[in-house]
This record gives C-alpha cells, structure tokens and sequence, in this order.
C-alpha cells in the first residue's frame, strides 16, 4: 500500500476535490475517491476561500499546452503543435498502422 493511498483511506490527506452540494451530501467520501481526483492535478494545494478546506484543483490548461509546444521543440518539430493535434494524431495512427483504435 502506498503512503499516499493510507493516507487518503486514514483522513489525513489534504488532496479533496470540489463537489457540488448535493454530491457531497449524497456520497461524503466522494471527495476522497480516486474515480473523482483529477488525472492532471495541480502541484500544489488551495485554500478554498469560502469553506477554508484545502483541496486540490486542476492543472491549469496553459501548462499542459506549453509542456506540448516544449517536447515537440525538443522533438526538433517546428510546426505549431497543441494537445489539440495529439487527439487527430492518435487516429491517424491507429488506421494506418491497422490497429483497433477503441482498444
């Protein structure tokens, strides 16, 4: 078991998401599970304003775009790239290859 899962099973891990009320009524555990963290999580944690909880929020989009634009320039690709272009990529791939793109 690692650290980080004992800690969010024990209570003591500071990385909740924000959910709306009725969520958060309904499943109170829900901020902890890991089907509801985020896949591209912040590096650090925020004080939400209003209740004082600490939770962890999204990567910020703009990051994610310039780490992109940095590996394709390390690439030695000089068209414009985004993450945006990786999606159509994938497909492109996968028909010309003959791979099954839904596995």
């Amino acid at each position: 078991m690692s650290e980080t899962g004992a800690r969010r099973r024990s209570g003591q891990w500071p990385g909740q998401v924000w959910l709306p009320a009725a969520l958060s009524v309904k499943y109170p555990a829900a901020p902890l599970a890991l089907g509801w963290q985020y896949v591209f999580a912040a590096p650090g944690f925020s004080v939400d304003p209003r209740s004082g909880a600490v939770r962890r929020h999204h990567v910020d989009a703009k990051r994610i775009q310039r780490a992109v634009k940095r590996a394709a320039a390390q690439a030695g690709i000089f068209k414009t790239v985004s993450p945006h272009t990786l999606r159509h990529y994938l497909p492109f791939l996968t028909m010309s290859c003959d791979l099954d793109e839904h596995s």
